[in-house]
């Protein structure tokens, strides 16, 4: 059983499992409700080299399990990571000051259900 860490200030609902990186797979994720898989930013490893292999050892195994899509929040102190995200057919969904999120759908028979970013915000006010 993987030891359980909340990480609040990133995604405040979300629990991410353990990150085992002998394993050589992203193993520190959390899946949501519509089966998503969103790996945890804070352990995405040091070298482009190291995500291309965790992606190609994770991406199978989750495809198995029925995962849909996988949401991969890359803050701007790993941007070089960008590259190997983009070979394992990631793609761009938005970013912030401080991110991009890349995201990839799963099912071959499925058209893809992620939804698109919101481009404008509607308010109103009043006394």
């Amino acid at each position: 059983m993987h030891k359980l860490t909340k990480i609040s200030k990133l995604f405040p609902p979300f629990f991410f499992h353990k990150v085992n990186f002998s394993t050589k797979k992203l193993n520190d994720f959390q899946i949501d409700i519509f089966n998503g898989l969103h790996i945890n930013p804070l352990t995405l490893p040091s070298s482009s080299s190291d995500l291309n292999s965790m992606l190609n050892n994770s991406i199978p195994e989750w495809q198995q399990q029925k995962i849909t899509g996988i949401w991969l929040k890359i803050p701007n102190t790993k941007l070089f990571l960008l590259e190997s995200a983009l070979s394992h057919s990631f793609e761009y969904h938005h970013c912030e000051k401080d991110y991009i999120m890349m995201t990839k759908w799963l099912p071959k028979t499925i058209p893809n259900k992620i939804p698109v970013y919101c481009t404008h915000y509607v308010g109103c006010g009043g006394n």
